[in-house]
């Protein structure tokens, strides 16, 4: 600051000076202090305003920041309301203040039109205006939970403007918008999830429904906690009930068998690791009765939490038990079926046909005596074993199986290449076909069936010897019933002829005519003999130890002078026992028959007869109509004419004969068929046209001689004196019943007549005591002659009796020789004579007892 200036006075100039000097000491020191004032009014200001400035920067950064924040808050705020109205979901901010719980402060557009509102409609409501009675009963326990801290997912049913309901699940957490809590909650529209799980549920209803419906257990395995859930058809399949067992994955480890457990979990664990789309097990678990049964489960898993990582598996059980069981016993069979195959040498062929190579297992080289070596595989090597006679049908039978029809037998012969045996084969083939049905391969079996076939021809022989024997008994019986009757006639025909001949003693001409009568009927008494011998029911008339040798040398004579001499007769014997039990004369009439038909076939030229002897051993497989054993073969053979088999076939049949009408009665051989038999013998024939014939004789060997009985001379024949006495006779016949009263009468017995055995009964038991004798017929009505001899011993145990028959076998019932002292067999037809005989042994018997 510049200083005034002012005149002085030289005298004032030194007070001037001084006062001056003092002014400027005071003004220095003024101005000092002014500026040392200013300097820190300066300094102050320049603070101030340095603070000013920095207020006025830090203002400027606070309205920077502000207006940074505000525009971070105006993003955010876009950002929250972007975010807010396009969430997928609706989403609800909701009031958690005390004093207005449960308002809704905001909601997205979603949320809005969810629920069928405005924004601003809803934004006057409270949340639990939105839930459904019963979900608005737990509005504030939920409320509760969220503002403590909570987070909460649950599932509500919520109702629209409309009034209409649907389920939403709720995604809900506490937060602060101003330092005040609210409920920001996510909502879903879960309507869609509810119908596909509805559905899921109903499809697994109705899946377990068919699965055990099925037979199938059902399991489904939490891998991530090792629960399990097992269907109650999958316990009961194990015969477990449905509160039996647990649901955790060691029940099942517990359950499978201890051998199958490792197999099991190595399966499952390479499902696990995707090396198999599906897991197959066939295991053995325990049942509740301790036993194991078969089970098949199969499983996949159907939800992954990662790759290796298995969250869910399900599948199921079906029992199998029965099927490999099943598969057991078939194994079992095939093995069987193989080791019966290579016991009964069944061979399995293959034939290519593409490559024409023909593949044959070893039984079929064994069957055709062919080495592998030796074999080339093809068609025609096979055909070089078959038969030449056979070949043509072999071709044929190829071409059918190439043709695609199924040979299922055909038969043909081989010749065995390592023995040339002829062998019957027994083939059969199936034509397999490839893909598109083209004809690929042939496969079939070849079965030797040689000795089959023999046994088969031994049984044919058999059966034709069992129709023949079956034949023979029927006509047998059909002889014997002709010959009973027969008899019953011709005893009435012979007895009046007899009867009339004693009345016409002075009457030479009538009596030749009787004689020629009687004569007749005697023949017809022997015609009926043979066929009763036929029937082998002719009467025993007692069998010996018979010598075959001695009685060949008996018959020779007589056959020497009976043939013809253009026939030479040869006889071959073998030394040793040569014994049988038989009848002489029955033995002797078979050698004379087959002797005398062989003459015949020979006829009036050359020829001869041969007669063998020999002893054999019959064995069971020889074929014969008798017990095996030791026997003797009497064999007559000839050179004759010879048989064809439809002769043969009827040649024992009676009356059959191939001789010229009246030359022969075709009973020679029936009779030889019923002797032979009836010693337990048997017969067979060999012959052919023009090749003769040969007729082989077995009869049981006998070793025990017997001594032969004594032939006691008859005793003198005193006359019959009835003296009034009584007799029963019982016949049906009337002829036989009229002979019979006239011979008792003309004896001088009283004669009782009944035409049946109950009629006789009855007179019987009127009077038992008045009857001196019985005479009885074997076959009557009512009661036959057994059962009345029976009703009349029972009243009087000594009544003598006779039973008349012209079949004494005609019942099978066991009695007494002819001379049993019970009573006597009479048989028909007799004579006067012969019945006359009958009443004095009858007679004479009692008198003796």
């Amino acid at each position: 600051m510049s200083r005034p200036q002012t005149r002085s006075e030289p005298g004032d100039t030194a007070k001037l000076r001084a006062a001056a000097l003092e002014t400027s000491r005071a003004v220095l020191i003024l101005q000092r202090e002014a500026d040392e004032r200013e300097s820190r009014v300066q300094q102050e200001l320049a603070r101030q305003l340095a603070e000013t400035n920095r207020a006025r920067q830090a203002l400027q950064l606070l309205l920077e920041e502000q207006r940074r924040v505000e525009a971070e808050l105006r993003t955010a705020e876009q950002r929250y309301r972007i975010l807010f109205d396009s969430a997928p979901d609706p989403v609800f901010l909701v009031d958690g203040d005390p004093d207005a719980l449960g308002r809704i402060l905001d909601v997205n557009e979603l949320g809005a039109s969810l629920h069928g509102y405005t924004r601003e409609e809803l934004l006057a409501m409270s949340i639990s205006e939105l839930d459904t009675p019963d979900s608005a009963r737990h509005v504030p326990e939920r409320m509760r939970r969220l503002l403590a801290g909570e987070a909460l997912r649950f599932e509500v049913s919520h109702r629209r403007k409309d009034g209409s309901e649907f389920p939403i699940e709720v995604t809900a957490r506490r937060t602060e918008i101003d330092g005040r809590p609210c409920i920001l909650s996510y909502n879903r529209d879960i309507t869609e999830r509810k119908r596909v799980e509805a559905a899921m549920r109903e499809t697994e209803t109705r899946w377990r429904f068919a699965l055990d419906g099925a037979g199938d257990g059902l399991w489904d395995w939490n891998v991530e906690t090792g629960a399990v859930y097992y269907s109650r058809r999958w316990k009961s399949m194990l015969g477990y009930a449905e509160t039996d067992l647990g649901d955790t994955i060691q029940v099942w480890r517990d359950l499978v068998h201890p051998d199958d457990l490792p197999a099991a979990s190595v399966a499952v664990a390479e499902h696990f690791t995707g090396a198999t789309k599906i897991t197959y097990l066939e295991h053995r678990m325990r049942c509740s009765d301790g036993s194991w049964k078969w089970i098949l489960a199969r499983g996949q898993v159907v939800e992954w939490i990662g790759p290796g990582r298995p969250r869910r598996m399900i599948g199921t059980h079906t029992d199998i038990d029965q099927a490999k069981r099943q598969e057991a016993v078939q194994q079992t069979l095939l093995r069987r079926l193989d080791l019966v195959m290579r016991a009964s040498r069944i061979g399995v062929w293959e034939w290519d046909l593409a490559r024409q190579n023909l593949d044959w297992d070893d039984a079929m080289h064994a069957l055709y005596g062919v080495t592998r070596a030796e074999s080339r595989g093809t068609l025609p090597d096979f055909r070089s074993c078959v038969h030449p006679d056979d070949l043509e049908l072999v071709d044929r039978t190829f071409a059918a199986l190439v043709a695609g029809d199924d040979i299922h037998r055909f038969e043909f012969r081989i010749v065995r290449r390592s023995d040339r045996a002829i062998r019957v084969i027994e083939g059969n083939g199936h034509l397999l076909r490839d893909a598109d049905g083209k004809p690929e391969r042939l496969l079939g079996m070849n079965r030797d069936i040689t000795e089959e076939k023999q046994a088969e021809a031994a049984r044919r022989s058999l059966e034709e010897q069992l129709v023949q024997a079956q034949k023979m008994e029927t006509l047998g019986t059909l002889a014997g019933g002709i010959a009973h009757d027969f008899n019953n006639i011709l005893t009435g025909i012979i007895g009046c002829v007899e009867l009339a001949g004693q009345q016409m003693q002075d009457r030479p001409d009538a009596l030749d005519l009787l004689a020629r009568a009687r004569g007749a009927g005697m023949r017809a008494r022997d015609l009926v003999k043979r066929l009763m011998l036929f029937a082998r029911r002719a009467p025993d008339t007692g069998r010996n130890s018979l010598s075959l040798g001695r009685m060949l040398d008996e018959t020779l004579p007589i056959l020497v002078a009976t043939l013809p001499s253009s026939i030479v007769l040869r006889c071959q014997k073998e030394t040793g026992a040569d014994e049988i039990f038989g009848d002489h004369g029955q033995i002797q009439q078979v050698v004379l028959n087959l002797c005398l038909n062989a003459a015949d076939a020979i006829g009036p030229k050359q020829g001869h007869i041969e007669i063998e002897l020999r002893p054999v051993e019959i064995l069971p497989d020889d074929g014969l109509a008798c017990a095996p054993g030791p026997a003797l073969r009497l064999s007559i053979s000839d050179d004759g004419c010879g048989m064809d088999p439809a002769t043969q076939a009827r040649v024992f049949d009676p009356f059959f004969t191939t001789k010229p009408e009246g030359k022969g009665t075709g009973l020679g051989l029936a009779i030889v068929h019923g002797i032979v038999h009836d010693h337990g013998g048997a017969i067979r024939l060999q012959s052919a046209p023009g090749a003769g014939c040969r007729f082989d004789i077995f009869l049981p060997r006998y070793y025990a001689s017997e001594p032969a009985g004594e032939d006691v001379s008859p005793a003198s024949t005193p006359e019959i004196v009835g003296a009034g006495r009584r007799v029963l006779l019982a016949d049906d016949e009337e002829f036989v019943r009229c002979f019979a009263e006239r011979i008792l009468t003309g004896c001088g017995f009283v004669v009782d007549t009944a035409n049946d055995g109950v009629e006789g009964a009855r007179r019987f038991a009127a009077a038992p005591a008045a009857y001196a004798l019985a005479l009885v017929d074997l076959s009557m009505p009512g009661r036959n002659g057994f059962e009345l001899i029976g009703d009349l011993r029972r009243l009087r145990p000594d009544l003598p009796a006779i039973l008349m028959s012209g079949d004494h076998h005609r019942y099978d019932h066991t009695v007494g020789a002819a001379d049993h002292p019970e009573f006597l067999e009479l048989s028909k037809p007799f004579g006067i004579e012969e019945l006359k005989s009958a009443i004095r042994r009858a007679l004479a018997a009692t008198a003796t007892t």
